[in-house]
């Protein structure tokens, strides 16, 4: 089915997020997906729940411990005031933080990816909803994707209380419930990192996006090494599981094998808590701004090559987008 066929097919539906449902797909065959208090596959007649208006598109190979685990630690936000951060950030945050925090993603859409008005973005282990924000500020229309309910649930909050054109649904990363090429962008940010398999979950981003791919992750640097054996930063993560971290030469690897026929690649020095430190405050003042940029930009400038964070992007050629889908392909690793 094409896209302009699956956007006939919820036509129908209202909101800013019109016609993104109808690019949801069976998690266990693809097929097409009815709507309502359950959601049916009309192919294998699969049933999935439907949880305070959020489809919970999970089989039963994404049930695993290491997921349920992982879901169970991203479902609470902690306090109330803990909770609304994480649903509005970087909104309202101090300046720095959210300097870093656009900088970070604008790295992630350098050329040859792009996003604008009236593409369609999958946003894998979406969280909650900051990426996906970023992006449908650009004018693209989102479908955020993570395997926690309590992110899930964030990121509509998110998309409602800044009116977004952005879909949030429970899946697995590493079985996206979405249609072959209904995107033009696959997109994820500091998600791969804490998976099983990271490289099914890349895979399967290649095999929805139907132009560009922009994976951005922490990166396997020397002075990481030397700040997990000093304490200063995470080899597993509170959650349970252990850090990946990648090299630049295995994702733009994957992103060729993938048919991603120009890919770029960068790696930058990036460091800041999740919540606003004192220095960051003292650094959002105005008078400090530019000391806090001009520092930042330096030091990128003298270590950025050697930097903790990657950030690999690709384009599928011409005739390879034209052709994407065409032919039913299902990626090796996606059963």
């Amino acid at each position: 089915m094409s896209r302009k066929d699956l956007d006939t097919v919820d036509s129908a539906r209202r909101g800013p997020a019109q016609g993104l449902h109808g690019l949801l797909a069976c998690p266990g065959c693809r097929g097409a997906l009815t709507e309502g208090p359950q959601v049916r596959c009309l192919s294998c007649s699969e049933v999935y729940a439907v949880e305070r208006e959020i489809p919970i598109l999970l089989t039963d190979r994404s049930r695993t411990a290491y997921k349920e685990q992982q879901a169970r630690s991203h479902d609470k936000a902690g306090s109330a005031a803990e909770a609304e951060f994480e649903t509005t950030r970087p909104v309202g945050a101090p300046a720095f933080y959210g300097w870093l925090l656009d900088n970070k993603q604008r790295l992630s859409l350098q050329p040859p990816v792009s996003a604008g008005p009236g593409d369609v973005a999958v946003v894998s282990c979406g969280g909650s909803g900051m990426d996906a924000h970023f992006l449908a500020s650009r004018g693209a229309r989102v479908i955020s994707v993570d395997i926690s309910l309590g992110a899930a649930l964030r990121t509509r909050e998110r998309a409602t209380q800044y009116g977004l054109q952005v879909v949030s649904v429970v899946g697995d990363a590493e079985h996206l419930p979405i249609g072959d090429g209904v995107a033009e962008l696959g997109y994820v940010h500091d998600g791969l990192h804490h998976l099983e398999s990271p490289a099914r979950a890349i895979a399967e981003l290649a095999r929805v996006s139907s132009r560009d791919l922009s994976i951005t992750e922490p990166a396997k640097a020397f002075a990481t090494a030397v700040a997990v054996q000093l304490g200063a930063s995470e080899a597993v993560e509170e959650s349970g599981n252990r850090v990946y971290r990648f090299t630049v030469e295995e994702l733009e690897r994957q992103l060729r094998d993938e048919d991603f026929a120009e890919v770029s690649s960068l790696r930058y020095a990036m460091w800041y808590r999740h919540a606003p430190a004192s220095l960051v405050r003292l650094l959002s003042r105005s008078r400090l701004r530019w000391a806090g940029v001009a520092g930042f930009e330096v030091a990128n400038s003298i270590i950025g090559a050697h930097g903790n964070k990657v950030t690999v992007r690709g384009r599928r050629s011409v005739s390879s987008a034209a052709a994407f889908g065409d032919d039913g392909r299902v990626s090796p690793l996606d059963r």
